[in-house]
């Protein structure tokens, strides 16, 4: 029996879907807003893994017909309606779990018109029924900027954290701003999709550190684009203050060693500029001011606890009348016990200071910043940064390069070997096949060696600390 859903989609109408079912609910969706698009959804259901590893699916065709009375109708939002021909014919692959839950949507193959606003618009009011859909890619089709808007509109109302834009011919699509939505994209990609410099600047400005998705984009392929070395030159300089991308795919584009080099350079270790120095000292004060708050309240509700706590063992004690020889027994030591009362109110001060800066440590956190103190050092008395040691892969085939950035590459494979932690593994996968670089090369089997001995190296490290943690 198929799971079904009742939970109450986010939208200016209120619907309970009770078919889980992606086509089902397609059904019921176009039928209520007479959509004139016949959609063929295939259905995957994911099987238990292989002995390989990889994960099986069984494929199931199912065939979704909505012809509404009239060819066209107004879309969900009356505004920006669009007219379409009479038959549209759209192709989705929709993957389901072992649960039979959606986990994955594909739109693809809408070739020679743009994908209908309406059906993103369908989608955006059944999204909120499918809590584990995690993925959601538009392939080999044609798109626009209300595509893009519509799409945006849709992720709030999702768990999406994966987008797949491969080979979706723009007509003037800004994809950039698809970063700029209030959700957490986690892995992007704009393979084949005639990305520009002016675009790829647009894309790496959402990459510096203190925006928003620099805290979350993981992996980002824009293979197969037209981006130069301006383009390098942009994402190089958001690889300064980015510590979370791990994946960037740069093959078959236009860039040369100009643009490879600055990347490569921000592997390396850095000077910083003086604004950089200046708002890395400001965002410092900011995090001191803060925890000296945090740690002043702190404090006061420690300070509370042990009076009440005081208060309390007073009211537990007995009241016993003394003699007159006892009190005057009590009398002689009085001086030794007043000394000792302030001795444990010190040690009670000093236990309490303690405590409070572990609580304001734990409350806030570490100083997390891309010039922290472990990344940061001072030669000379000037700013430098070890380097960004967080990308871990990257794929520069099939562009411009030539010799003079291997020797580059080899300084940065070198250098991150050296001064690699395990939170911070550095570089470990760069792939160079396709540029105009010698067939027997010194440097370029030098690095190939490095890195495998860094790999090497890594996972044992890895191996070893879970054996200790296991014992």
């Amino acid at each position: 029996m198929k799971p079904s859903s009742s939970r109450t989609v986010r939208s200016n109408d209120k619907f309970k879907l009770i078919d889980s079912d992606l086509e089902g609910c397609l059904v019921e969706m176009f039928k209520r807003f007479r959509c004139p698009v016949a959609v063929t959804v295939d259905e995957y259901q994911q099987q238990a893994k292989s002995a390989s590893g990889i994960i099986e699916y069984t494929v199931k065709r199912k065939q979704t017909t909505v012809t509404p009375a009239t060819p066209y109708t107004e879309s969900i939002t009356m505004k920006h309606a669009q007219k379409y021909p009479k038959h549209i014919y759209l192709a989705m692959k929709a993957v389901y779990n072992v649960q039979h839950q959606l986990v994955e949507l594909m739109i693809t193959n809408c070739q020679g018109m743009i994908v209908p606003r309406m059906v993103i618009q369908v989608l955006s009011v059944i999204i909120a029924n499918y809590p584990l859909l995690t993925k959601f890619a538009i392939k080999n089709c044609c798109v626009d900027q209300d595509i893009i808007q519509d799409l945006i509109s849709m992720l709030p109302y999702s768990a999406i954290t994966d987008i797949c834009l491969d080979d979706c011919k723009s007509n003037n699509a800004n994809y950039g701003v698809i970063l700029k939505a209030p959700t957490i994209v986690k892995n992007l990609s704009l393979c084949r999709c005639n990305i520009s410099d002016s675009e790829c600047e647009e894309i790496a400005a959402m990459l510096r550190y203190p925006e928003f998705t620099e805290t979350h984009l993981v992996t980002l392929n824009l293979t197969s684009n037209k981006i130069g070395d301006e383009g390098a030159k942009c994402l190089a300089d958001a690889l300064r203050t980015n510590r979370h991308l791990r994946y960037l795919n740069l093959a078959d584009n236009l860039i040369g060693d100009e643009g490879a080099i600055r990347i490569f350079h921000h592997l390396l270790e850095f000077r910083l500029t003086h604004d950089e120095n200046v708002e890395r000292r400001r965002r410092f004060f900011l995090y001191l001011k803060k925890k000296q708050e945090v740690y002043a309240d702190c404090l006061k509700k420690l300070a509370l606890s042990s009076i009440k706590r005081e208060h309390s063992k007073k009211k537990l004690m007995s009241h016993t009348t003394l003699t007159s020889r006892e009190g005057s027994y009590q009398s002689q030591y009085r001086p030794k016990k007043i000394l000792k009362k302030i001795k444990n109110a010190s040690q009670d001060s000093t236990w309490q200071n303690i405590k409070a800066d572990m609580m304001a440590i734990e409350i806030l956190g570490p100083f997390e910043d891309p010039f922290g103190t472990t990344s940061f050092k001072s030669i000379n008395d000037s700013p430098f940064c070890v380097g960004n040691f967080t990308l871990s892969y990257l794929n520069l085939a099939y562009n411009n390069l030539t010799y003079q950035s291997l020797k580059i590459l080899l300084n940065a494979v070198e250098h991150q070997m050296i001064h690699s932690t395990q939170k911070s593994c550095g570089l470990m996968k760069v792939i160079l096949d396709g540029n105009r670089l010698p067939v027997t090369c010194e440097e370029l089997s030098t690095i190939q060696q490095k890195l495998k001995e860094h790999v090497n190296s890594f996972t044992n490290r890895i191996m070893k600390d879970r054996t200790a943690n296991n014992c």
